[in-house]
């Protein structure tokens, strides 16, 4: 076998072996419970999501970093408040079944309609989360994500021990590299000086606005050494350009999770309406469990059960 084939199967293997269950099913918990968290955050403004006509912004000369923020692709016309609150409902319903796991790839495709849906209605008030959520719907809607700990899992009479039951492993390789890359695109951007890898100066002009800051960061900007915001600066911004390196090797796993997970504690800690965005990210780290585990030479029967 030459070193390029050897190299595929390596890959193959990485990334269609069978991996445990249980951290996909934890994952697809966790991620529907912070999505209906913020839904039941921005359902109290539903006139402003689907009520009112989607804000029309003037055709401005605006810099590039601005228009991919600023300009409506699509203009809908406005739901009455009945049509809004079907529209809330339909959601919410999607998304306590995706968190038990009864029928949860239908429930996760109708999410990641309806998001999808949302961002277009009025694209510059859609936040990052809305977008990633998208991806990470559209994975869960094709995974085994409710093989186990699941009313899924429960009818159809599986009598398999959670802890032990595989599945194949291209779902939770996909999101495992979504995670790693959006912390090294996101520690590029920022060297770039803007949320987008654009050149920009939107994240100075944020904190100079004090857009995130909350009660307890003004007291510590107030009361903490200059260089204590130093360090975590720069620790932040290099674990998110190398989180790969920290993440992927079993041996530095454990420090790269546990930083990994302090900034974002951290983050939800300073930052005013971030803990949501926060306890997302967290999610991720769910599904690099377990920290020891060795894969299986060959698949077992049983491993792709269907979600």
């Amino acid at each position: 076998m030459s070193a390029v084939q050897r190299a595929v199967a390596a890959i193959d293997r990485h990334w269609f072996g069978p991996v445990p269950a249980w951290p996909l099913a934890l994952f697809r918990i966790g991620f529907a419970a912070v999505l209906l968290c913020i839904a039941a955050d921005r359902f109290a403004y539903l006139p402003e999501l689907f009520g009112d006509t989607p804000a029309r912004l003037p055709d401005l000369e605006i810099d590039a970093a601005s228009r991919y923020y600023f300009l409506q692709p699509f203009y809908w016309t406005a739901f009455s408040e009945t049509g809004a609150r079907l529209l809330a409902a339909v959601y919410a319903v999607a998304g306590v079944c995706l968190l038990v796991g009864f029928h949860a790839r239908k429930a996760a495709a109708i999410m990641c309609g309806w998001l999808v849906f949302r961002i277009l209605f009025e694209w510059h008030t859609a936040f990052s989360i809305d977008r990633s959520s998208v991806w990470v719907l559209l994975v869960l809607s094709l995974s085994p994500c409710s093989a186990v700990l699941s009313v899924d899992a429960w009818r159809r009479g599986e009598g398999r021990p959670w802890r032990s039951a595989l599945v194949g492993g291209w779902a939770t390789r996909t999101l495992q590299w979504l995670l790693l890359s959006w912390y090294v695109l996101a520690g590029l951007s920022k060297l770039a000086g803007g949320w987008s890898l654009i050149p920009g100066h939107e994240i100075l002009y944020g904190h100079a606005q004090g857009w995130y800051e909350n009660a307890l960061a003004f007291w510590a900007l107030h009361h903490l050494p200059r260089w204590v915001f130093v360090v975590l600066q720069q620790v932040s911004l290099y674990f998110e350009i190398y989180a790969p390196l920290l993440i992927i090797p079993r041996r530095f796993r454990p420090i790269g999770m546990l930083i990994g997970i302090g900034m974002h504690v951290g983050v939800a800690m300073l930052m005013i309406k971030l803990w949501l965005f926060s306890a997302e990210m967290i999610c991720f780290y769910l599904l690099f469990l377990p920290l020891r585990w060795r894969q299986p030479s060959a698949p077992r029967s049983g491993q792709r059960a269907s979600g």
